[in-house]
């Protein structure tokens, strides 16, 4: 009775947001929930948490209609802190991952894990093609290459700042002469 009181229901998503962005919570999982596109169109248009690095979304039955919201939460500052976005087993379609993976090339560097098995068999028939197939391996080959690249240039990132720390600290801390 509850997963069906969630699907659609605006009021409950915003609600889940403004709680989620008042708490430390880290890892968000709605996976196997019946939510659709309203909620998570309203979840996404105001999640603002600094501490959340994983979201998960598989089987929510979400669809391309919430791609845009998907790309312009991906692209802004709010999600900044998500490394891990899993929204396996829902019907985006193929155009979507085309479209996600073009969004984490050019404007996200911080998603190090993106996982959405089978989103693009929305519209199966479409995917019976042999092009279609060859076009979804290939998406899904540059999304992971996108997302490594993501995690080199954390961990660059985290070298860089720990050889540093040794020379700001001397210049920081006072002399103890």
């Amino acid at each position: 009775m509850l997963i069906y009181a969630l699907q659609g229901n605006q009021e409950i998503a915003l609600k889940l947001s403004h709680a989620i962005n008042s708490s430390a919570l880290e890892t968000l999982s709605l996976n196997t929930n019946n939510l659709g596109d309203t909620f998570l169109i309203t979840l996404l248009r105001h999640l603002d948490s600094p501490d959340l690095r994983e979201l998960q979304i598989s089987t929510t039955d979400i669809t391309n209609v919430s791609a845009q919201e998907l790309v312009c939460f991906l692209t802004s500052e709010r999600s900044q802190p998500l490394e891990v976005l899993k929204c396996n087993g829902n019907g985006i379609g193929l155009d979507t991952l085309r479209t996600l993976y073009s969004t984490l090339q050019k404007s996200n560097f911080t998603l190090r894990t993106f996982e959405a098995h089978g989103a693009a068999w929305a519209g199966v028939e479409a995917l019976i093609a042999e092009e279609s197939a060859k076009m979804y391996h290939s998406t899904m080959e540059d999304l992971r290459k996108v997302t490594l690249r993501n995690e080199l240039l954390r961990n660059r990132l985290y070298e860089q700042a720990l050889s540093l720390l040794r020379y700001s600290r001397t210049l920081l801390l006072p002399s103890s002469r």
